[in-house]
């Protein structure tokens, strides 16, 4: 029987802490020269583990100021509509949004194109820093027919959730969304505004939502962390 190689050993031993709870999520862990001090071996062999649970999601870097353990992410099930405040909520996260800007505008070609308006026709455009209690997880930006939410000005109501402002102030029966996924390279507005990690990249989501008769709604272009933000599906054959 071959036996295990150190860095492997080292690796599932660091990993157990994680999940099971001894090194908590955003904990900072011992460095290179503490960790070979514990196991008795070189920090070479440490920088081995510690790499492939940074590749696996485990843990991640700061430049210059150390790792760290990675954040639970947050995991949105594509067969349900929901709001990013109700699968946080579901997750036990408080939800905190800074409204960044708000405009009322002529709607754009993609813009229009989405909520099925005339270029002249008016948009609220809110764009907002979404966060899980005190980390920052997206950049948000929607756009609403002006007819049929113009409350969305006030700052107040823009710094909630919208969803349910939509359902239990306007009365609105949402019915149905469409969505498309991508992913590109964040920024470096995007890296500072969302303080990530180096090696995170940005989930890109296009949804539009419509009332139950068709009518759209919304039209929202949201970007996460990909450390911080996760999909589910469940596929039948």
């Amino acid at each position: 029987m071959v036996d295990t190689p150190i860095h492997v050993q080292i690796r599932q031993s660091i990993q157990q802490k994680i999940t099971e709870g001894h090194w908590l999520p955003e904990a900072r862990i011992p460095t290179e020269e503490e960790l070979a001090r514990q196991y008795n071996v070189s920090r070479m062999t440490v920088r081995q583990a510690i790499q492939k649970l940074v590749e696996r999601g485990f843990l991640y870097r700061r430049r210059g100021v150390g790792t760290f353990v990675s954040p639970v992410r947050m995991e949105r099930d594509l067969s349900r509509l929901t709001s990013f405040s109700e699968d946080a909520a579901a997750l036990g996260f408080e939800v905190r949004s800074k409204v960044n800007e708000i405009e009322i505008a002529p709607a754009s070609g993609e813009v229009a194109q989405h909520l099925k308006l005339g270029t002249q026709d008016l948009v609220i455009r809110v764009e907002r820093l979404r966060r899980h209690d005190d980390t920052p997880v997206a950049l948000q930006t929607i756009w609403v027919p002006e007819r049929l939410c113009p409350e969305l000005t006030d700052p107040g109501v823009a710094a909630g959730s919208v969803y349910a402002y939509f359902e239990q102030v306007r009365n609105y029966r949402i019915g149905w969304g469409i969505e498309s996924i991508g992913a590109l390279a964040p920024s470096d507005e995007e890296k500072a505004m969302l303080e990530m990690p180096e090696t995170a990249a940005l989930f890109i989501v296009h949804r539009t939502t419509l009332l139950d008769d068709g009518t759209p709604l919304e039209f929202s272009e949201t970007r996460y962390r990909s450390d911080q933000q996760a999909f589910m599906i469940t596929l039948r054959r």
